[in-house]
């Protein structure tokens, strides 16, 4: 996790928040291992980002989780930017699509403001 402007993939991302990408941190993957699923850790760990965020002076941090229809259509392949459910019971909203969504892999944008 870090500023979107320290990642050169966000660039669009980058470009639509303007100087508010400055204050933005971006969560790039979040992925719990397969025998410590089940037990809400990645729902713990996302409210700890927003901890950690308002400690660095974030404004809010986005994450970029694949949807439900992804994961459908993938497995387990899609669960590296974690969950959005996860997302859902950390408190962050889904704001739009992700930037790089499509029919075959749809992805959200979830902020969380600090």
């Amino acid at each position: 996790m870090g500023p979107v402007t320290d990642f050169y993939w966000s660039w669009r991302r980058v470009g639509k928040l303007e100087e508010a990408s400055a204050k933005t941190a971006g969560i790039m993957c979040i992925t719990i291992a397969p025998e410590c699923r089940g037990q809400h850790l990645q729902t713990e760990l996302l409210e700890a980002l927003k901890e950690y965020g308002r400690a660095q002076g974030w404004d809010s941090i986005e994450g970029y989780p694949f949807d439900a229809s992804a994961r459908e259509k993938h497995g387990n392949g899609v669960l590296w930017p974690g969950l959005t459910k996860a997302f859902e019971a950390a408190g962050y909203q889904r704001m739009e699509p992700h930037w790089l969504n499509n029919p075959e892999a749809e992805r959200s944008i979830f902020v969380a403001k600090l």
